[in-house]
């Protein structure tokens, strides 16, 4: 005899209908399958997700059921738990786990003969999606749970429309059954919602996408705790009408987010600073989360606004500083003068550090960094991490349109979405590693555009210029390198920005082009600008102003001049920050005035020809070519040539080391070493005084002095090799250079590490100097110092001593560190692999090996690697690169 199973029925309601159609025991069924009663005889959860492979195909022998037939029983739930183990379901946790005991649906069982569902043994399956009523819980006359029991296996199975439970006072392996008829019990009309829910395991059943099915019982796990449910199963089948009130609520929410009960859910505990969420919402869906934004963005801090996104389609925050360094070559360190210009509100009290904030600002939407963390990828300027978040709310409480923000959230999204044709974290590390505007390049391009290139401190204010272009910076967030010499405050910047003409604009850009190629970046514009078509709206809707609408009341030139730029630009209506914005754009520039600064007019060559080659005089310079004598002396400061004083006697260009040498070393007369120069003995005497060469006594004690020389060896060395055992000393030396420490040179060497202490220091003592540093700290290594390389360069020169490797920074500290070769070759090996991954398995190491190494080199030479990510391309900074570069050299020789 066979009996099929239904769609959806359980697997051990099967087995109880068979036994029952056979009016046997299903002790005998599993006898004649060879089978033990112990494979069913079990918690009644575990037998609902079905048995082994084993006991599955014998049962398909006996009944006559294909495998495939009985495996509708069991797998769907079997799916269902596996994904559920590989999830966390918040708030109602219980929700998601089947239950010991079973629901059942009075008419359900009536017409099919009494069948059980195995979706009924789901918690949150609450109604009957095929009668639209509410599932039972109890027997109507024991009151008990049904199928709570393991199955009775030595007795034939009762009706399964019928109670199976032990009747009252009944023990044994076969007891007496209650036998009260289920199909009669009464429930209540299901509310939609939870009919709705319901049907969801149907839709499962039939596709199979179980991350979907997850995702809507979390979310309504979670909403069920906001509104308040039971604490168990048990509770819940304890209290069945209000589990299925909250849980009707918590469907509904779920199932229609455009809903009133979602939005009253959504809206609780808004207040003037609410949280991003309700509180207990943690494990909300993606989906929901966006929704719930929706509702609550008008409440939202600011700062949270961007960080989820909340004005456009709103994310979880999920981002860390990985992602976050990912996105930072996407963002200049100031948001582009045009945006800033129309973002920025008229009158914003923090409107300096405007630009910066809102620069951060896209880099916090999605990341769970605060903001002066992320200012910090950007800037080294304190001002700006401290005073961001005060600059973005005071924007935003000026920002009665409330365009501000969700024009920074697009922005952000556009920038990720299609990035722009510049990486600026590279542009700011090369910028403030090299030099952008060298003094010459100045001289040439104000030759070029009749430009007065003045002192140093205008060369300085268009290298700045030229840094802001290639980085999109502003002047306060410049490196420290490229400000060095810069005393006068930024005011006195913006006044040299507002007096250049678009010539030397130009030409400045033009030179800007010149550093990209030089630097290989071809490719990349020198300044590129996000569309204004980002915002879906015309330009006059944001706060700010725009060029369009500054062209018709700013005139040309109209804020250049020697007034006060705030002065200026009150005349035509602007805030002083609006006006610096339009100075570092360029906007409105003056035009150069007519005719041409006389200085312009002389060519390098024709000074250099005057002053340098022929030695003529400032004023006989100036009479020749026909111009003021001031005129040529500020001519010579442009192009760097040297100019003595006026009045001030004739100068000799006498050496100091060949003085020296001809002098102290050789034993010459100063009147000897006078007729070779071509000066008097005094002027001489007056230079080696300059030089700080001791001069000789007159009389015959001092010739005897002079004669005890060492030949024509090199002042340096000559003084070292003076006295009693001096020669050795240098040798001593030269063999103590090439150890790590003195313990170790002692020891090789064979000497009392006291002894050669006392030989350095007398070496010292003649030298003038140290020459060889010692470690100040556990572990460091001897570095022998300039004083002391050249000595060593000498004695191999002059003496024949080997000749001993010089090793400079970064390779010496690092070659002094903890185990420093093996890692020096270890990150050269890394730096030809395109990820950390790939070189840890190409060296045959752990990841964390390999950072653990390259760290303990850092911490000996400085930054050697740019990123740390597993599958980041891996890249060297420039101190690693030459690091790399000296370890190639020092192992090859």
């Amino acid at each position: 005899m066979r009996l099929p199973p239904l769609p959806g029925e359980a697997f051990e309601s099967w087995l109880v209908a068979y036994a029952h159609r056979l009016d046997s025991p299903t002790s005998d069924i599993l006898a004649q399958a060879g089978l033990s009663t112990s494979q069913v005889s079990t918690d009644p959860r575990t037998l609902a997700l079905g048995p082994s492979a084993d006991t599955l195909q014998r049962l398909s022998d006996v009944t006559g059921h294909d495998c495939s037939e009985l495996e509708s029983t069991f797998v769907p739930l079997r799916q269902y738990s596996a994904g559920l183990s590989k999830v966390r379901i918040h708030g109602t946790s219980f929700l998601g786990a089947p239950m010991r005991a079973s629901r059942f649906c009075p008419e359900c069982l009536d017409a099919n003969g009494g069948r059980w569902m195995a979706s009924w043994r789901l918690p949150w399956v609450v109604a009957c999606p095929t009668h639209g009523i509410l599932l039972a819980t109890h027997c109507p006359d024991c009151e008990s749970e049904q199928r709570r029991r393991p199955i009775l296996t030595e007795s034939t199975p009762n009706d399964p429309r019928h109670c199976a439970n032990p009747a009252s006072g009944s023990i044994g392996r076969a007891p007496t059954r209650c036998e009260a008829d289920l199909t009669g019990v009464f429930t209540h009309p299901a509310p939609t919602a939870l009919v709705h829910l319901s049907e969801s395991w149907n839709e499962f059943h039939a596709v199979g996408r179980v991350t979907d099915l997850l995702r809507l019982v979390g979310d309504v796990a979670v909403l069920s705790s906001v509104i308040g449910t039971c604490a168990s199963a048990g509770e819940a089948l304890a209290h069945p009408e209000k589990f299925a009130d909250v849980l009707a609520q918590a469907a509904e929410a779920v199932l229609d987010p455009e809903g009133s009960t979602f939005t009253e859910l959504a809206s609780r505990r808004v207040s003037r600073k609410a949280p991003a969420l309700p509180a207990g919402w943690t494990g909300i869906s993606e989906g929901l989360v966006s929704r719930a934004l929706v509702i609550r963005d008008p409440s939202m801090r600011p700062l949270d606004r961007i960080r989820w996104a909340s004005a456009t389609r709103g994310r979880r925050p999920s981002e860390v500083r990985s992602d976050a360094l990912s996105r930072e070559g996407k963002v200049p360190a100031s948001l582009w003068p045009e945006w800033a210009l129309l973002l920025a509100p008229p009158g914003l009290e923090s409107a300096a550090v405007f630009p910066a904030a809102a620069a951060g600002c896209m880099l916090l939407r999605g990341s769970t960094l605060p903001l002066s963390q992320l200012m910090k990828m950007l800037s080294d300027d304190p001002t700006d991490s401290r005073s961001a978040a005060r600059s973005i709310l005071q924007a935003t409480a000026n920002d009665p349109g409330d365009t501000i923000l969700p024009t920074l959230t697009k922005l952000s999204e556009t920038l990720e979405a299609e990035p722009p044709p510049i990486d600026y974290a590279r542009r700011r590390r090369w910028a403030a590693e090299r030099d952008v505007l060298s003094r010459r390049d100045w001289v040439r391009l104000c030759e070029g555009t009749s430009s007065a290139p003045g002192e140093a401190r205008k060369w300085r204010y268009a290298r700045l210029r030229v840094w802001e272009t290639l980085t999109g910076g502003m002047a306060h967030q410049a490196p420290s390198s490229l400000m060095a010499g810069m005393t006068d405050p930024l005011s006195v910047y913006y006044q040299f920005l507002r007096n250049l003409t678009p010539a030397v604009l130009q030409a400045l850009t033009a030179h800007a082009r010149e550093v990209l190629d030089a630097w290989g970046l071809e490719d990349e514009p020198v300044e590129w600008v996000p569309s204004l078509s980002i915002i879906g709206a015309p330009s006059d809707v944001l706060p700010g102003v725009s060029r369009q609408q500054l062209e018709g009341r700013v005139p040309i030139g109209s804020l250049a001049g020697r007034r006060a730029l705030s002065d200026c630009a009150a005349d035509v209506g602007l805030d002083i920050q609006q006006a610096k914005l339009i100075v570092r754009l360029g906007w409105f520039a003056p035009e150069p005035s007519p005719g041409r600064p006389a200085r312009t007019r002389l060519s390098e060559a024709q000074v250099r020809d005057a002053i340098e080659v022929r030695g003529l005089t400032l004023r006989q310079t100036a009479a020749e070519l026909g111009v003021d004598r001031k005129t040529v002396r500020q001519r010579c400061l442009e192009l760097e040539i040297d100019l003595h004083a006026p009045g001030r006697r004739r100068r000799w260009n006498v050496d100091k080391e060949w003085l020296a040498t001809q002098y102290v070393t050789r034993g010459r007369p100063l009147p000897d070493i006078a007729a070779e120069v071509g000066c008097s003995t005094a002027n001489l005497a007056r230079i080696a005084k300059e030089h700080g060469i001791p001069l000789r006594g007159r009389g015959g004690a001092s010739h005897g002095s002079a004669t005890v020389t060492t030949g024509d060896l090199p002042p340096l060395l000559a003084a070292c090799l003076r006295g009693q055992g001096a020669r050795e000393r240098v040798e001593r030396f030269h063999q103590i250079a090439a150890f790590r420490s003195l313990n170790e040179a002692a020891q090789s060497i064979g000497l009392h590490q006291s002894a050669i202490s006392t030989q350095l220091k007398k070496l010292e003592t003649a030298a003038g100097g140290r020459i060889l540093e010692r470690g100040d700290r556990q572990h460091a290594p001897l570095k022998v110092t300039p004083l002391g390389r050249k000595l060593l360069k000498q004695a191999e020169q002059e003496l024949g001593l080997p000749q001993h490797p010089i090793v400079r920074a970064p390779l010496a500290p690092a070659l002094g560190s903890f185990r420093g070769a093996e890692r020096i070759a270890k990150l050269a090996s890394a730096s030809r692999q395109k990820t950390l991954r790939e070189a840890a398995v190409a060296a045959g190491v752990t990841p964390q090996s390999l950072r653990i190494s390259f760290r303990g080199l850092e911490s000996a030479c400085g930054p050697l690697v740019s990123a740390w990510g597993l599958d980041e391309a891996f890249h060297l900074t420039p101190r690693g690169q030459l690091l790399v570069r000296q370890w190639a050299a020092h192992h090859s020789a």
